[in-house]
């Protein structure tokens, strides 16, 4: 597989620009873009996860080369430590149970109906159990879920230079036993759900 690696960023929450960046997914996109320096033609691509816990703001960068971060304003990294985990990756195989935490943004197609009446095309999810189908739906054939919940909804913004726009994060946690190392491997290198772009869809596991 191709290689991946992993970036751990300690964001100092007391730093303007730190607070600025994790405040909108837009621009958090464009400086996690940044780090990850290569051709978007025919790549893996790169995905992140961002989350705040007892006043540290942590964001987790999975991507196809080592991150650089030349880029990022004075004092808004207080901790960084990166690896490549392609051999972890290399080394799930059938059978394996897995602990797991996932941050996605499930979604559903509209009617026809209501997308004449000027609706969006998809909507987020409304309830704990749509929510939890989506994710077997998602992880269909790659892994079977032993357990799983719901652990929190939250919605952001992400302020476009066209507009705003609406971002949904559902968190989930739970076990997984895999089905197929070779899908799996690839829900994990190429992340799950829509709006990646923003935070979502990146799959972390860890040995049950």
């Amino acid at each position: 597989m191709h290689p991946t690696y992993l970036a751990r960023v300690e964001l100092d929450p007391r730093d303007r620009e730190a607070a600025k960046l994790a405040s909108n997914p837009h621009w958090m996109h464009g400086f996690v873009e940044a780090a990850v320096a290569i051709d978007r033609q025919g790549a893996p691509r790169w995905l992140y996860h961002l989350s705040t816990s007892r006043g540290v703001t942590q964001l987790l960068v999975q991507s196809p080369v080592p991150t650089r971060w030349d880029h990022a304003p004075h004092g808004c990294i207080a901790a960084l430590e990166q690896k490549e985990i392609t051999a972890f990756l290399e080394g799930v195989d059938t059978g394996m149970v897995y602990d797991f935490a996932l941050t996605a943004g499930p979604r559903r197609r509209n009617t026809t109906a209501r997308i004449a009446e000027g609706a969006p095309r998809e909507e987020p999810l409304r309830t704990d159990e749509e929510r939890l189908a989506w994710l077997e739906r998602s992880l269909h054939g790659a892994a079977e879920l032993l357990a799983a919940d719901v652990v929190r909804v939250t919605r952001s913004t992400a302020e476009l230079p066209s507009g705003r726009l609406p971002v949904g994060h559902t968190e989930f946690l739970g076990t997984l036993r895999v089905v197929s190392r070779l899908k799996l491997q690839g829900a994990i290198v190429d992340g799950l759900g829509p709006q990646k772009a923003y935070g979502n869809g990146l799959l972390r596991i860890q040995r049950h």
